[in-house]
């Protein structure tokens, strides 16, 4: 059965990765902005389907400089008392003379608490994704994700 990840260690490699970004980005001589939060949500509700109708706390914490964007979210489960999802990702704003931002990324969905593939728990969904944008009023934007690993990919 897959090992299960303190709320301890989950947090300090998040807080690492945004000391690490920041270090890099101090000596390459450019600038970081970081940013860090919580959310409290009555439910975790994904692409429209509920994951989880109790109470959940979504700690994210992100990087970024130059276009690059390093980020970690995660779910946890106030019931279980435990991460049930943790996400890691990173995109990158391409510098292109459209009218409309375009961004493309990679996520990982990991899933602690589900248990080894092999006995029937859910692996990790890889997924390659790019976003066109555009600032304005209303400032719409276009998300497109394709799963390239795991057992939502296809």
């Amino acid at each position: 059965m897959m090992q299960k990840l303190p709320v301890q260690v989950v947090v300090s490699a998040m807080a690492l990765s945004l000391v690490i970004s920041a270090a890099y980005a101090q000596d390459a001589g450019s600038s970081v902005a970081g940013s860090a939060g919580v959310e409290v949500n009555s439910a975790y509700i994904f692409r429209g389907a509920t994951v989880n109708d109790e109470v959940n706390v979504s700690p994210t914490i992100e990087a970024s400089s130059e276009g690059l964007t390093v980020g970690a979210w995660g779910n946890f489960d106030t019931d279980m008392e435990e991460f049930t999802e943790i996400d890691l990702y990173v995109s990158y704003d391409l510098a292109l003379d459209l009218p409309v931002d375009v961004s493309v990324g990679y996520t990982e969905y990991t899933y602690p608490t589900a248990g080894a593939p092999e006995d029937g728990g859910a692996a990790a969904d890889r997924e390659l994704n790019a976003v066109l944008s555009q600032e304005g009023a209303l400032s719409p934007s276009l998300f497109v994700g394709v799963g390239v690993d795991g057992p939502n990919s296809g």
